[in-house]
């Protein structure tokens, strides 16, 4: 890959089967934590990063191809989302930053049930940390 970004993918977007779809030459780096942001939802329904101080939303590090960024900012875009950079950890390693794509400012929702679901499968499916299971499993109360 010639040029590339870290990226980090969180909600429903964390799975190998959606970053492919981006760019098939996505590649893993694993699962990461978003430092000092939490996991919440827009009034649309859409997975978002909230700043939250001591918190770490789960999700996975990848490597993304440059000529990717322009179609992930309009995607983003019609979410109302920009691009963003924030310290991400990984299990094996120190803070990195990387591109995000949300809107720190949104005003939180609860998550729609349907799409909390298929947030959590795919929390589990790509082996996200327990504790950021059971926070997912919270927010449908």
């Amino acid at each position: 890959m010639a040029s590339a970004f870290l990226f980090f993918a969180f909600g429903e977007m964390v799975t190998e089967a959606h970053m492919e779809q981006i760019d098939p030459l996505c590649e893993l780096m694993g699962p990461a934590k978003a430092v000092n942001h939490r996991l919440a939802f827009t009034g649309e329904g859409h997975a978002n990063l909230l700043p939250d101080a001591g918190a770490g939303a789960g999700g996975t590090l990848w490597l993304v191809p440059a000529t990717a960024m322009e179609a992930m900012g309009a995607t983003a875009a019609a979410k109302g989302f920009q691009r963003g950079v924030i310290f991400v950890v990984s299990p094996a390693g120190p803070k990195v930053p990387a591109t995000v794509y949300h809107d720190p400012a949104a005003p939180e929702y609860p998550p729609p049930a349907d799409i909390l679901a298929a947030v959590v499968a795919s929390a589990k499916s790509m082996k996200l940390d327990r504790r950021f299971l059971r926070e997912l499993k919270n927010l449908a109360n």
